[in-house]
């Protein structure tokens, strides 16, 4: 990968063409979305068995799994500091 190598999606640049890495990144994005609705529909239903656990299960799920995808770009942005 050169340096300059970027993707760019939605207008948004990524400074990456590894596929590895721009899969991880769609995970993160995809989860942090799942994660943002879920937490939303979570918050204002009422509380009592059924929307609010099955949302809020569903939030806490998708919390755990966004971070790997922040852990992965930060690596490779700390490998791309190193000259």
């Amino acid at each position: 990968m050169t340096p300059d190598a970027e993707t760019v999606v939605a207008g948004i640049p990524i400074p990456s063409t590894s596929p590895i890495f721009l899969t991880v990144v769609g995970l993160h994005v995809l989860g942090g979305l799942v994660c943002v609705v879920a937490g939303a529909i979570a918050m204002l239903s009422p509380k009592r068995s059924g929307r609010l656990p099955t949302f809020g299960t569903i939030y806490y799920w998708s919390l755990v799994g966004a971070p790997p995808g922040g852990a992965a770009d930060g690596q490779r942005a700390a490998r791309s500091e190193w000259h």
